[in-house]
């Protein structure tokens, strides 16, 4: 119920934003797509720095899952940069 519950107030706050962002007149739906895909990406940001941040202040913290060898992440790297070309 509780996993309902944050999806639900998530919605809702997204929602709200969306119609406070359509207000002016000059606002279109291209104009909110990119708010929204800009606010995503600092979202992403930030959780990838905060992730980088504990593992750096509290490095032996217990974590539900951890990357076994530096391989692994250069191994995404590359293969994410090989997509992004």
């Amino acid at each position: 119920m509780q996993l309902v519950q944050n999806n639900l107030f998530g919605f809702i706050c997204q929602s709200i934003i969306s119609w406070l962002m359509l207000i002016p007149d000059s606002t279109t739906f291209e104009v909110l797509l990119n708010y929204f895909t800009f606010f995503g990406w600092l979202g992403y940001g930030a959780s990838i720095s905060s992730i980088l941040w504990l593992r750096y202040k509290r490095p032996n913290a217990v974590r539900p899952y951890k990357v076994k060898s530096d391989r692994n992440v250069l191994l995404s790297l590359l293969v994410t940069c090989y997509t992004l070309i």
